[in-house]
């Protein structure tokens, strides 16, 4: 076995299906035993044999087939925002803020173009 497939057991294991792996958050030297640049390389290699799917650079994530609809699944935009720029691990960064809040609590039934978040986590 590669060690591209045992990176990518591991981080099955860790992670789980349609979950966010954020390569700026994870010290895969404490955390894998490899070095950050092995690291990205080794991903880079999973999502060019397609064992892994990317969102943007720096973000992938496991997709798998939806099987009412036959279909490759893919990252939720709030998954990503909310694992971006809210909440990391077991602390909360930020918050979502303006109409986009006003709508999740349903003080209003306006859905907003944009989402406005409050965060500490800026890249």
């Amino acid at each position: 076995m590669t060690k591209e497939m045992r990176l990518k057991e591991v981080l099955l294991e860790d992670f789980g299906k349609n979950e966010p792996i954020i390569l700026r958050y994870i010290y895969s030297e404490e955390k894998y035993g490899v070095e950050q640049n092995s690291f990205r390389k080794y991903l880079s290699n999973l999502y060019k044999c397609k064992e892994i799917s990317r969102a943007e650079k720096g973000i992938y994530y496991f997709s798998f087939t939806n099987p009412y609809l036959n279909e490759e699944t893919f990252l939720s935009d709030d998954k990503l925002i909310a694992s971006k720029f809210i909440i990391s691990g077991e602390k909360r960064y930020g918050y979502k803020t303006g109409l986009s809040f006003a709508n999740q609590l349903k003080f209003t039934n306006q859905v907003p173009k944009t989402t406005e978040i409050t965060s500490s986590m800026v890249s």
